[in-house]
């Protein structure tokens, strides 16, 4: 069966019958974005990826801090336990006498 999300030849896929395969290559104005330690790849790939055309859209500005929003949201809609950020939890009190 093929889906999408296989990796058969596109002719052996039935939703791509008769259309042609093109290579192209996309203006992205975007410089690399950079994840620093928190390993956000997913939004910072997929904010890069949308700073293209032709799925550039005026008014959004492609930044590492939409990206972070972006890995923000996959990470709660995954089934990875957990999330970023993580949640906050309240300092502390100090005891006092």
């Amino acid at each position: 069966m093929c889906t999408s999300m296989s990796r058969a030849a596109p002719t052996e896929c039935p939703w791509v019958k008769g259309a042609q395969v093109q290579t192209r290559t996309w203006e992205r104005p975007l410089p690399p974005l950079d994840q620093g330690e928190l390993g956000a790849c997913t939004g910072n790939g997929a904010v890069g990826l949308l700073s293209t055309e032709p799925f550039r859209q005026k008014g959004v500005h492609y930044t590492e801090a939409l990206a972070r929003q972006v890995y923000s949201e996959a990470t709660k809609l995954d089934s990875i336990v957990g999330a970023w950020p993580p949640p906050k939890t309240p300092a502390p009190r100090c005891w006092q006498p």
